[in-house]
């Protein structure tokens, strides 16, 4: 259990759900934030409702709930090897965001930079394709944007159905067309490859894809439709 002055911070330093604190300072919860996460990880502390991690995220701004998937993504990346129960730690924590934000009124910049959470190659394949997508429905334009794009070319052999459909939804959602671009060779490829692919339903889907994007006058993915 976590020593009383966690409880205390976590009560005294909370905002009103929605609203920055008042001097616009969100540091001290950054790392507040991080130590909580740690502590879930390593098996500490759970995600019950009305629970010390549960209670901070209620009340915290959008930019340090941002913050804290980010913090898992990274360190994803840069531990080259973390004991599976901390690993099973971040999925559940990632499956408890997405579950709960999906219930509040702007979750999408919450989502805004957990590319990094799905990039790594250490959390189960499976799980990481899904959990992908069901963030790309959050937030289409998860950033860094290309690692999003170089992980679905990884994958496609084995995931052509999944890795379609993150790319039209993050085609679809994009606010701006410069995120395409940005991305368009990678998606080229990954929509060749499933076009390619044993999968019938993801080579019709890729060529319904890749004929839309050239009708809305992207015409270099007519290589996608390439035989």
């Amino acid at each position: 259990m976590p020593p009383p002055n966690y409880r205390t911070t976590v009560a005294l330093s909370g905002v009103s759900p929605g609203k920055e604190n008042g001097t616009n300072d969100v540091s001290p919860l950054l790392r507040l934030a991080e130590h909580l996460i740690v502590l879930h990880a390593t098996g500490k502390i759970g995600l019950e409702e009305g629970g010390l991690v549960d209670r901070f995220f209620l009340r915290a701004p959008q930019k340090v709930k941002a913050h804290a998937l980010t913090f898992h993504g990274q360190a994803l990346h840069k531990n080259e090897e973390l004991p599976g129960d901390v690993l099973q730690g971040i999925q559940e924590f990632v499956e408890w965001r997405l579950r709960v934000a999906g219930a509040e009124p702007n979750p999408r910049d919450e989502f805004s930079r957990c590319a990094w959470l799905f990039t790594s190659g250490k959390l189960d394949a499976e799980w990481t394709i899904q959990h992908l997508l069901q963030s790309l429905r959050v937030n289409p334009e998860l950033e860094p944007g290309h690692m999003v794009a170089d992980y679905l070319c990884e994958v496609v052999a084995t995931h052509p159905g999944e890795v379609v459909d993150c790319f039209d939804v993050m085609v679809h959602g994009a606010q701006e067309p410069w995120r395409v671009d940005s991305w368009s060779l990678k998606a080229i490829q990954a929509l060749r490859a499933a076009r390619a692919s044993g999968d019938l339903k993801a080579r019709e889907h890729a060529e319904r894809l890749a004929n839309q994007l050239v009708s809305m006058g992207r015409i270099q993915f007519r290589e996608a439709l390439d035989d």
